[in-house]
């Protein structure tokens, strides 16, 4: 008996050696590999076995940002430097030169870099995932129906959605943050899917809000964990969006959006599969929502603390307002005409830090300032440490539309990235908040109830941790 268990026991544990050799020989050998290190490549350290400088990153990120990781170490190592990230040899490098390789050179030298767990959630047939000749395909149909006539066209539906919001701020103390979240949640699903405000919209929004928490969670997809809970209302909010292509296909209902745009395309030889469109409204949906609702809450802020540029702001207003006839509508030559408001727009994107990274991948050996990146490593292109050196902006942590008077230095602002992944929702982006700033500095006056005094990192794009409490009034 004592044989048979001591043989039972041998043979078990040839087996359990096995399956652990089989479960980490793989690892060693990419820990080996990622751990060759070639020559020519720039100063820095590539931290523990395996995990290389995650942990550090990770903590970094949900305090003070990746760029407060990137500080600490280019303070050490230089403006270029290394460091290993989520099992992947990296690069780090800032400035025009740095920024020109990272963003400019279309598909020859680098392409997206964004790590395998935010391809699941932003959708491995998205505009986030893709590369190359499908990139540029994808990227073209969509462009179609956010840029040129098509924005135009859809000027007034902005502005309305924005003048029925803002009545329900005057005489009352309101969360800046989550009342902007709200306007441009409903703004880009008008857009994107001529959904109006009501159940059926209050509904994808809970979805949503769960679903847009995921960017900055841990990658654990177990029950109850929140990127867990991301993925789950992810694939909600596909089946709401193929439910509706399915609707329109049974109906043959014209729609005026970006929807209608994409399903026209699709018949097209270049035209989208389904599976394209679908994961592409939800990565817009994403990308029109909280960006822009904090950049108009960072620069309500900006304001009220900045009295002096409030003033600019107002006059510009003031005489547009002059030359409009009553309730007439804006146009797009008239919000294009509004030069000091596009400067404060601009500023207030800088100071937001709401892109302060942008990851690549080398497709094949890149140099840059004698130093040597080779094929397949990460790149992280510091767009923060540029935007905030003071060689280049003076003053750099001071709000000062005035900045932009003259033209910049090439490749010094890109607060929507650079090159073939520039974000094809720029112009709907701006377009919101200069119709929204507009109507709110032209007719109401507010003060600030509590001062920002923090940022959550903890999302995907830094925003306020109180919201940004303001009473407003009528001028």
């Amino acid at each position: 008996m004592r044989m048979a268990l001591e043989e039972w026991i041998g043979k078990g544990s040839v087996g359990i050696i096995g399956i652990l050799l089989g479960a980490f020989l793989p690892i060693v050998w990419c820990f080996c590999m990622s751990r060759r290190i070639p020559k020519g490549v720039p100063p820095g350290s590539l931290g523990w076995p395996i995990l290389g400088e995650t942990l550090d990153f990770l903590a970094c990120r949900r305090t003070g940002g990746v760029a407060s990781f990137f500080q600490l170490r280019r303070k050490k190592h230089g403006e270029i430097f290394k460091t290993h990230i989520f099992f992947c040899p990296t690069i780090v490098i800032a400035g025009p030169e740095g920024q020109k390789m990272g963003l400019s050179d279309g598909y020859n030298s680098v392409e997206a870099g964004n790590f395998e767990t935010l391809k699941d959630l932003f959708g491995r047939n998205s505009l986030f995932s893709v590369t190359s000749e499908q990139h540029k395909r994808m990227k073209r149909a969509i462009l179609g129906s956010l840029q040129g006539k098509a924005l135009r066209d859809r000027v007034q539906r902005v502005e309305k959605l924005t003048l029925d919001a803002l009545k329900n701020w005057e005489g009352k103390e309101v969360i800046v943050l989550k009342e902007t979240s709200q306007l441009t949640h409903n703004v880009i699903l008008n857009l994107l899917l001529s959904m109006e405000a009501g159940q059926e919209a209050a509904q994808l929004r809970e979805r949503f809000l769960l679903y847009s928490l995921g960017g900055k969670s841990l990658p654990i997809k177990l029950p109850g964990a929140p990127f867990y809970k991301a993925l789950q209302a992810r694939r909600e909010l596909l089946k709401v969006v193929r439910g509706i292509i399915e609707q329109r296909k049974r109906s043959g209902k014209y729609y005026n959006d970006v929807l209608q745009s994409m399903l026209q395309i699709q018949e097209s030889s270049n035209g989208l599969s389904e599976d394209e469109i679908v994961e592409n409204i939800i990565l817009l949906m994403f990308g029109g929502t909280d960006t822009t609702s904090t950049a108009i809450t960072r620069i309500i802020e900006f304001l009220a603390e900045n009295p002096d540029e409030l003033t600019l702001l107002q006059e510009e207003h003031d005489r547009v307002g002059r030359n409009l006839q009553a309730d007439q509508p804006l146009t797009w030559d008239v919000i294009k005409s509004m030069s000091y408001t596009y400067k404060v727009i601009s500023e207030g994107l800088r100071l937001s830090r709401i892109a302060d990274a942008l990851p690549r991948t080398a497709v094949k050996d890149l140099h840059i300032q004698g130093y040597k990146i080779p094929k397949g490593w990460r790149i992280f292109v510091d767009k923060e440490a540029t935007e905030f050196n003071p060689q280049i902006f003076d003053e750099p942590l001071r709000f000062k539309p005035s900045r932009f008077e003259n033209p910049l230095p090439p490749l010094t602002f890109i607060p929507f990235g650079g090159g073939p992944r520039m974000c094809p929702g720029m112009e709907l982006a701006t377009l919101q908040i200069a119709i929204f700033l507009h109507h709110f500095v032209r007719k109401y006056r507010w003060r600030v109830k509590e001062n920002l005094n923090e940022l959550d990192f903890t999302r995907i794009v830094p925003q306020p941790k109180n919201g940004l409490p303001i009473f407003v009034e009528l001028r």
